[in-house]
């Protein structure tokens, strides 16, 4: 077959599928098959990964929402001298139990197959859990004995003491201990535990979801 043969072939062949293409039934057919399948699959594409970034968007703002209305009532208790029934502790215990529980279900639901992510949650989650129970304590040969068994979650343990945590009772910080204490709070939440947080929500963010 010669090249020209060959040229021949392909524009007779053009010709005709321009001549199909050119029919009203054709064109219909087309723009149908556009419509109907295409145009939907890239907007439910779209649609879809839009929702998926709502979601991520929204844990994250309940991350930080919880973590920081936890740190932010320990705060508001030390910086007020103390609460002697630390009734504002358990709230703000029970607060957060039911937030990051909420959070736990819905990261189970959208990320099942992201387990390092589930963890670091749980982790977290426990963590700030039982920071109470070393609050919650009189004594301070108390604290030291729940602060010794719950220290051994905190990474970088050795590095940092903790001393007015343990020799302060929440229920009242004398004037003269309240920096110590709040230097202690900002340590254990801002260094520690945001450290933890912000990793999380970072995981969230790049985690593949369900959806």
């Amino acid at each position: 077959m010669t090249l020209r043969h060959s040229v021949g072939i392909v524009a007779s062949q053009s010709r005709r599928l321009a001549t199909v293409f050119s029919h009203p039934l054709a064109l219909l057919i087309v723009g149908a098959t556009i419509s109907g399948y295409l145009i939907p699959s890239i907007t439910r594409q779209w649609q879809n990964h839009a929702k998926v970034l709502d979601v991520k968007s929204e844990l994250a703002r309940k991350i930080n929402e919880a973590y920081s209305g936890y740190y932010g009532s320990l705060q508001l208790i030390e910086l007020g001298g103390g609460d002697p029934t630390l009734r504002s502790l358990d709230r703000a215990y029970v607060r957060w139990n039911i937030d990051s529980s909420a959070i736990r279900g819905e990261l189970q639901a959208y990320f099942p197959k992201s387990e390092s992510l589930l963890s670091q949650w749980e982790d977290l989650r426990l963590s700030m859990l039982a920071i109470y129970y070393v609050l919650k304590n009189d004594t301070p040969k108390e604290r030291r004995a729940r602060w010794h068994d719950w220290s051994l979650w905190l990474p970088g343990r050795s590095h940092y003491t903790f001393n007015s945590i343990i020799d302060v009772s929440l229920r009242h910080i004398p004037k003269g201990r309240s920096g110590g204490y709040d230097t202690d709070l900002g340590v254990l939440f801002q260094d520690k535990f945001r450290t933890r947080e912000e990793r999380i929500v970072q995981m969230v963010i790049d985690a593949h979801s369900a959806l």
